[in-house]
């Protein structure tokens, strides 16, 4: 029999800075521990990135029903995707424990932030930049995701040194303590930002979330909640809250005054019913004066030295921005509209650029077992996965993701079968979790294309067969598509074959489903042997026309921004011709449709457009101006558009804004022709047995992949060592070495950075491949047969770009049997 009143405090058994937990992080520091989690700051070896690890305590484990209450919150609050949001990223478990995996931010809490200030609490003037952040933040989660905090309280909001604000712990928080509270009979916090009807127990409301957002503005004003002493539910329910002036008055007699209509709005957010606080958090910060951008990062271009007449200029606009806002807060209804979203986009777009994320930015992330980047069907450089046929990638459920019979959708994927024409199997499956729900798969049957739909055990289920095989080894484009009446199979942008869905219109909507690429089920002894690229899906049943222009072989140009920011009046064109070649062209907002509608965020962070932060100029349809002194650009929002930013077209469900303004200066965006990839073959110099390359790789390149083959044995110093040579004299290393009986692993600067690691050493033929980028640095060692993974490392270097490389060399240690490399450059 076990103990009856579990310890709420997590255990710290093997948890030490280095310790690999869960097979993929490697922890850090410890950020923080309580009766809620310890949290920890780690080094996801899978994705190359920090995050930041909230182990859950025991008592949670020892309870199925709270363990699984809060997976399901973690799974919802997965789907919340915005920039001043705290990204949830993956429940992880184990034998040893749980964890949930979430964004890093590097900043302070606004309790810690208060605390540090003399007399312990803010001005209105200091609160008053962060509320457009925060009203956006609670106003996407309640109308978008519909999801509601719980547990709001400036111990959850965090403010970076950018000043970019961040909520925390949407749904969990609460859910945990909750959890705690159930199993271990012990208080989980105090009702001191609860509304009466979350303290009664009733169903969550937006409602909940602005009483608690009164309450913290409350307590970052006068240092205390509304009621913190005292018997504070009685308090709750039949108690005013002092006025903000009288509780400063008594805390901080010199503090300045608090405006009327920040008192009238806090008591209003802290009215005992529901129907009397404000509609919104967007309302609250509009009451409060809250209007305007919500992000700034760098010196915004109106704050940049301006000549006389630029300063006239600017006069004028910030007179029109002004009515522009008194307009906007008369006409905007107490929930401000968000972005339009495009009905045309894809629900969920996986582009498989080395990982598994999707780009369209709802949040649909997958998860990759030990799939690796290779290139994709233009060849470029980890532009799609490689499956070996154990690997695969799971979608974890969500409510989007689930289908009845008559529900229209379209499944449509790049795949490369590398294996015999005979094998079967799906490469693509939605699976259900209840028996009578529907699921579906697209894949191959004896060399062709197929695809079935059915419920899971019912009778009746629809197959469908092409006729004609596919050869291995070339990309194939497979769609599969409902129209909630009948099924089609697509390959290559032709329909294959047909059918009626019949009784299978009536399976009913699967409770909870998951999706599955590269395998049938995680049961399954088949997996693909080949390669994905470009999954979508899509709500809707796709046109002919739209699958075909899927299916087209047709490389997309390159769109990439210029490094300097230029007025409107100078010669853009002459600008990238100088930049990068005289290929290059000015680029065009209904190019940048055509190939990124379904995928804007994943492209804007691959041009490195920021969120609300600059500015990038286009043209429009092979026309620059739209009038006589305004010109197009796209800029990045998320969220709602500031009053004064003139929107002519959207992307991505406003992830690309394409607008138009003056007085600014921006970078340009250009056009580049498809990538020319080359390939050469480097051979050993038998004089000291290394590779080298000594020409600069050149300004046009945009990725380098180096490839070989090496014995790992159990000699010490046995491997490899590449190195990149910078111009400036510094290097870039990728490093693998026996020593000691273990691999050390090395990515990075030779001086200063990069990461450092060991790992148990698997001895035979590996082959190793270090790929550079902008910024980024890879390197990953699979076994020559077989495809098992050794290992996969990324390190991001800032600074880093390839035109700074001079040359490469490599090393090979004791019996490595290193006798050439393929450098591939795209």
């Amino acid at each position: 029999m076990g103990p009856t009143s579990p310890d709420p405090e997590p255990t710290l058994r093997g948890h030490a800075t280095g310790t690999r937990v869960f097979g993929r992080y490697t922890l850090g520091q410890l950020l923080g521990r309580g009766g809620m989690g310890v949290v920890w700051q780690a080094r996801d070896e899978v994705l190359g990135e920090d995050v930041a690890l909230k182990f859950l305590p025991d008592a949670v484990r020892w309870d199925p029903g709270a363990y699984e209450d809060l997976k399901d919150e973690t799974r919802r609050a997965r789907q919340l995707t915005h920039p001043n949001i705290i990204r949830i990223h993956y429940f992880v478990e184990d034998a040893s424990g749980a964890a949930i995996s979430m964004e890093l931010v590097k900043g302070a809490t606004l309790t810690a932030l208060r605390m540090a200030r003399e007399g312990r609490l803010f001005d209105p003037a200091d609160i008053l930049p962060w509320l457009p952040q925060l009203g956006a933040a609670l106003d996407y989660a309640h109308t978008q995701a519909r999801i509601v905090h719980r547990d709001l309280k400036p111990t959850n909001i965090m403010l970076t040194p950018e000043g970019v604000l961040k909520v925390g712990d949407f749904g969990i928080a609460r859910s945990l303590a909750d959890s705690v509270t159930r199993v271990s009979m012990m208080s989980a916090g105090t009702l001191v930002y609860m509304s009466p009807q979350q303290a009664m127990g009733e169903e969550p409301s937006p409602a909940d979330d602005i009483y608690a957002l009164g309450a913290t503005l409350y307590e970052l004003l006068t240092g205390k909640p509304p009621f913190h002493t005292g018997d504070v539910r009685v308090q709750l329910f039949q108690r005013r809250p002092d006025s903000i002036a009288a509780r400063r008055k008594l805390l901080a007699p010199t503090a300045a005054e608090v405006p009327a209509a920040w008192e009238t709005t806090i008591a209003a957010c802290l009215a005992k019913e529901p129907s009397s606080r404000p509609a919104s958090a967007g309302e609250v910060a509009r009451r409060l004066g809250g209007v305007g951008p919500t992000v700034e990062r760098r010196r915004p271009w109106w704050r940049r030295r301006r000549t006389r007449r630029e300063w006239g200029l600017a006069a004028v606009v910030i007179a029109l921005a002004m009515l522009t806002a008194m307009v906007f807060t008369r006409s905007t209804p107490a929930t401000a509209a968000p972005f339009p979203s495009d009905a045309s986009r894809a629900l969920a777009a996986w582009n498989f650029d080395g990982d598994a994320r999707d780009a369209s930015g709802r949040g649909f992330d997958g998860i990759n077992g030990q799939a690796m980047p290779t290139p994709d069907r233009f060849g470029r450089i980890d532009r799609a996965l490689r499956f070996n046929g154990r690997a695969g990638v799971q979608v974890e459920d969500a409510p989007a993701l689930r289908w009845g019979g008559k529900q229209p959708f379209t499944a449509a994927l790049w795949v490369r079968q590398d294996e015999s024409p005979t094998v079967n199997g799906d490469v693509w499956t939605c699976v259900s979790t209840k028996v009578g729900s529907l699921d579906w798969g697209l894949g191959f049957a004896d060399g062709r294309g197929a695809a079935h739909l059915g419920g899971v055990f019912t009778e009746g289920r629809v197959v469908l067969r092409a006729t004609e095989r596919l050869a291995p080894g070339t990309w194939h484009h497979l769609a599969l598509v409902s129209d909630g009446s009948d099924l089609g199979l697509w390959v290559d942008g032709k329909s294959a074959a047909t059918a009626s869905l019949g009784p299978q219109r009536d399976v009913s909507t699967s409770p909870a489903s998951r999706l599955l690429f590269g395998t049938p089920s995680p049961l399954s002894t088949w997996g693909l042997t080949g390669a994905l690229d470009e999954a979508r899906l899509w709500r809707r049943a796709l046109a002919p026309a739209e699958i075909a222009a899927l299916a087209s072989r047709e490389a997309p140009g390159r769109m990439v921004r210029s490094t300097g920011s230029y007025q409107e009046t100078d010669d853009l064109v002459g600008v990238i011709r100088t930049e990068f070649g005289e290929g290059a062209r000015l680029a065009d907002w209904t190019e940048l449709k055509r190939w990124h509608a379904d995928d804007a965020r994943g492209w804007a962070e691959d041009a490195e457009i920021e969120i609300n932060d600059n500015a990038t100029w286009v043209q429009r349809d092979g026309q620059r101006t739209v009038d006589g002194t305004r010109y197009y650009f796209v800029q990045r929002f998320d969220g709602a558009k500031p009053p004064y930013f003139k929107i002519h077209d959207e992307l991505g469900g406003g992830t690309l804004v394409l607008g138009s303004w003056y007085g600014i200066a921006a970078a340009v965006l250009a056009t580049l022709p498809p990538p020319l990839i080359a390939s050469e073959r480097l051979l050993v110099d038998p004089a000291d047995g290394r590779i080298r390359r000594n020409q600069p790789f050149g300004p046009s390149r945009t990725a380098v992949a180096l490839t070989w083959r090496a014995r790992l044995t159990k000699e010490s110093g046995s491997g490899v060592a590449a190195r990149l040579r910078l111009d400036d004299g510094r290097e870039v290393q990728a490093v693998c070495r026996v020593a000691e009986d273990a691999l050390a692993l090395a990515l990075g600067p030779t001086v200063g950075g990069g990461i450092s690691h060991s790992i148990r050493p698997k001895l035979g033929e590996y082959d190793f491949t270090v790929v550079a980028k902008h910024h980024r640095l890879s390197f990953r060692g699979v076994s020559a047969v077989g495809g098992n993974v050794l290992f996969s490392d990324v390190v991001d270097l800032p600074q880093f770009r390839l035109a700074s490389v001079a040359g490469i060399e490599l090393e090979g240690g004791p019996n490595s049997g290193l006798a050439a490399a393929t450098l591939v450059l795209e």
